[in-house]
């Protein structure tokens, strides 16, 4: 099969995969943490389109509290109440 067209405004993250590749400790890990916010903000942003019903009530004794994209529902281990 011969495709046709052009990649005039295709997003890439080459260039931003090879800084990172070229640096080390604290700086190659926050540069990663950049692209990934990059590609989830930027290049592939995701929405949770599923559960648009979805309510979650918490207490004033929750302190902490974080949503677990992978499973779709609260993730515990970042879940932090006030005794």
């Amino acid at each position: 099969m011969n495709a046709t067209g052009n990649l005039e405004n295709i997003p890439s993250v080459d260039e931003d995969l090879d800084r990172c590749a070229a640096l080390t400790g604290g700086e190659r890990i926050d540069c990663y943490a950049d692209l990934d916010r990059k590609l989830m903000e930027e290049v592939v942003p995701w929405i949770p389109y599923l559960w648009q019903y979805t309510v979650h009530i918490v207490s004033e004794n929750v302190t902490a509290w974080d949503w677990d994209q992978a499973v779709g529902s609260t993730a515990y281990a970042r879940v932090a109440v006030e005794s």
